[in-house]
């Protein structure tokens, strides 16, 4: 299974395609400085109730990886928690 080093690498690139309606890179990733949580945006958007299942990796003594997936099994999105220990600083920095 990926580390953390996958969520960066993630984080790191650019290879959406998007129409009108997907959000800008910079509103793909977000971070609360207040909760040390990230999210990074698979999906264009997602639905209140639409991530049905939630893999939980943890990084012990750092903090969580959290993958959202929908009901067909995709993933919508990434959450971060314990942003600070797990993500460089540089990373961090590109949230809005």
């Amino acid at each position: 299974m990926p580390g953390s080093g996958w969520v960066y690498v993630l984080l790191g690139r650019s290879r959406f395609t998007c129409n009108d309606q997907c959000m800008s890179r910079d509103e793909r990733f977000t971070h609360d400085p207040d909760s040390d949580c990230a999210y990074f945006y698979v999906a264009p958007s997602i639905a209140d109730g639409e991530a049905v299942e939630q893999v939980v990796v943890e990084r012990e003594g750092r903090g969580d990886v959290v993958l959202d997936f929908d009901s067909a099994g995709r993933l919508l999105g990434v959450e971060i928690v314990g942003a600070l220990a797990l993500l460089t600083a540089e990373t961090l920095e590109t949230a809005p």
